[in-house]
């Protein structure tokens, strides 16, 4: 390569202690993956010995190429924009590239990858390969496509649908946020997505025999699929779903794709690094966590607590209730990150931290739950924005940190406040192969949030691995487009909603949801409080609608429980028109309605003089108060509260809550 003189190095100082905001902003926005205070400047000069095309390729060897170890240390060298020389020979031919093989996996760092899915080989164990890797980039709608071909790994007669089948992964160029560029043996590109891709299965009928790629066109059908083929163990479904970098790996080293990307989405980042790979076995390792148990210690103390005081009995109750939640709260907040992705996971197991992690949750859960929580809140916010962060070196300055300040609860509690009508609210994505926990976010209050522990509820959503709804996702065209996607849910969704969610030792259960909920593929589901209530007890306390059997109107009256509501205030039982409410609720009574009298002033609009005089010969008329009675039907109650007297309205109108 070129030789390189470095003239000096300094510290991005100004990033932390900028004094412009807007300059500080837009450094944070450029340099976002990396953390500001390990940012320097080196500053050295290039001497140049060609063109600068061959230049450019030259320095970038130096940086990139895995193969020579030219850098031995973790160096990124961003490019900003396209070379000027290389922008003018630009191809915009849309053309597939061949792509030697694919791999899933996420970054350890910034200059390791650790590989838990090769298309060449994670495979073969079932006796199927995967083979006619191509790279289609549709800049038009701003998304790429890679073609793969899956098959038996065994000598057949014919290929049709049974023995060969045509996937496609379909990539968002919104969901790639940088691209690192390394070299070894040809060129290799490291795509770090925001989001996963899709992965869809060509329809054929199984004696049809397998297309060509070359006549694969936009008239093709689709279906959208999480399997490889038949029996795909179930780890395999998550490796599709739950890694962050897709690894293409490239023949010949051509950069006219790559910069013709970078010109049509600019949002994204360029980095050129040397990248050594970790191969992990097959299937790769998963770490599980468990919850400390509690229920040995309380049935040793039974004994002893009987003796002591009630008023006693009652607080040590109360601390360990709340022990458990504290310590729930920490196991929650680290589902929140290991169900994000495997980058936790895989850091773990490639440093080999594994046990050091379990045995740090284990003290710490007890020492300091809430501190605990926050760390790991705190990561799980800190990896969302795409940094780079060394798990459990994180950990631990951030645990140490929590624990010095005051105790606080893991988020702002807004039940605490007077009048507030926000609740602190755990909630999780379901997708075709796993469940994404999140963190606690502020959601309005409702009739049915007001009746329980809202915090054994939980709100999950339907949607899609890249957080599309499963309509739109998994379209598929044709006569039998509609029992495909009906297909797709009741395979992937129906079971786990009837079945349930175990997070812990809470088994949360389906409760109901509103209309608006369900458009929105929203829905409620609660877990045993400490009263002993389950989801069914919750239902019986909403009302008596066992005897509805219409379906929509069943799903409309269990609804209005859960319609969100700013508040409610209380209304003095004068102020209604019914002296007794059980007896107007039964019915075939006479009820005596009152009318609430109001003034009235005749006003002269004959132009006088306005004097004193005049003033007193406005006559002010009172009504009498009136009262009637009327022999009412039973009620059934349903939506709505009909009508209020304005002076009830003009109350609601001046309550805080609004």
């Amino acid at each position: 390569g070129s030789p390189i003189f470095i003239k000096g190095c300094k510290k991005r100082v100004e990033f932390a202690e900028s004094t412009n905001q807007e300059n500080e902003k837009k450094s944070k926005n450029e340099y976002s993956l990396f953390h500001l205070e390990f940012l320097f400047h080196v500053f050295c000069s290039v001497d140049l010995e060609k063109n600068s095309e061959d230049d450019f390729r030259r320095f970038v060897n130096l940086f990139c190429s895995t193969k020579h170890g030219n850098l031995a240390s973790d160096v990124y060298l961003r490019s900003t924009s396209v070379p000027f020389t290389i922008e003018n020979n630009l191809s915009t031919e849309t053309r597939a590239i061949d792509v030697t093989k694919f791999s899933l996996g996420n970054f350890i760092g910034l200059n390791k990858f650790y590989e838990r899915f090769d298309s060449k080989v994670s495979v073969e164990k079932d006796k199927y390969k995967i083979t006619q890797v191509k790279l289609l980039l549709l800049h038009d709608y701003k998304k790429l496509i890679l073609y793969f071909l899956v098959g038996k790994n065994r000598p057949v007669k014919r290929r049709n649908a049974t023995t060969h089948s045509w996937y496609k992964f379909e990539l968002q160029y919104s969901s790639i946020y940088s691209i690192v560029i390394s070299k070894a043996d040809g060129l290799t590109l490291y795509l770090r997505m925001l989001l996963p891709p899709l992965m869809y299965s060509i329809i054929q009928n199984e004696d049809e025999d397998c297309l060509p790629f070359y006549e694969i066109d936009h008239t093709t059908s689709w279906s959208r699929t999480v399997d490889l083929y038949d029996n795909c163990p179930p780890y395999l479904k998550k490796e599709f779903s739950m890694n962050t970098v897709l690894k293409l790996d490239f023949k010949k080293e051509d950069y006219d794709f790559v910069f013709q990307l970078m010109t049509y989405c600019k949002s994204i980042q360029l980095f050129f690094a040397p990248v050594s790979v970790i191969k992990s076995s097959i299937p790769p390792v998963t770490l599980t966590f468990s919850l400390n148990s509690k229920s040995d210690e309380k049935n040793q103390k039974k004994g002893v607590e009987k003796k002591k005081k009630e008023a006693e009995e009652k607080q040590k109750k109360e601390v360990e209730e709340k022990q458990i939640k504290a310590e729930f709260e920490y196991f929650y907040a680290l589902q929140c990150l290991l169900t994000h992705s495997f980058e936790i996971n895989d850091q773990l197991v490639t440093r080999q931290e594994g046990d050091i992690a379990k045995s740090f949750f284990q003290e710490k859960s007890k020492e300091n739950p809430a501190a605990l929580s926050r760390a790991l809140y705190q990561i799980f916010e800190s990896i969302t924005k795409r940094n780079v962060v060394i798990f459990m070196e994180c950990l631990k300055y951030l645990y140490e940190c929590f624990k010095k300040e005051e105790p606080k609860l893991v988020i702002e509690d807004f039940s605490t406040e007077k009048n507030s009508h926000l609740l602190l609210i755990k909630r999780s994505i379901l997708t075709p192969t796993h469940m994404i926990l999140l963190p606690p976010q502020p959601t309005l209050k409702s009739r049915a949030l007001r009746d329980c522990e809202f915090d054994y509820s939980l709100r999950i959503s339907i949607r899609d691995v890249n957080m599309d709804f499963i309509h739109f996702s998994t379209k598929a065209y044709g006569s039998d487009s509609m029992e495909r996607q009906r297909k797709f849910f009741n395979d992937h969704y129906r079971g786990a909603l009837l079945k349930g969610f175990s997070i812990g030792k809470r088994n949360y259960k389906y409760v109901g949801s509103s209309t608006s909920q369900l458009k929105g593929h929203g829905l409620w589901f609660y877990a045993q409080d400490t009263k002993g209530r389950t989801s069914d007890d919750l239902r019986k306390q909403f009302g008596s609608l066992e005897k509805i059997r219409f379906v929509p109107k069943y799903m409309a009256r269990m609804g209005q429980t859960f319609s969100q509501s700013m508040g409610c205030i209380d209304v003095p039982q004068d102020w209604t028109n019914v002296k007794d409410p059980d007896d107007d609720i039964e019915g075939e009574v006479i009820t005596e309605f009152l009318t609430f009298h109001e003034e009235k002033v005749k006003k002269k609009f004959l132009k006088e003089e306005q004097n004193e005089e005049d003033d007193e010969k406005n006559e002010v008329e009172v009504e009498a108060e009136e009262k009637s009675t009327e022999k009412v039907d039973r009620y059934n109650f349903s939506d709505g509260i009909g009508r209020i007297s304005p002076e009830l309205a003009e109350e609601v109108n001046k309550c805080e809550m609004f």
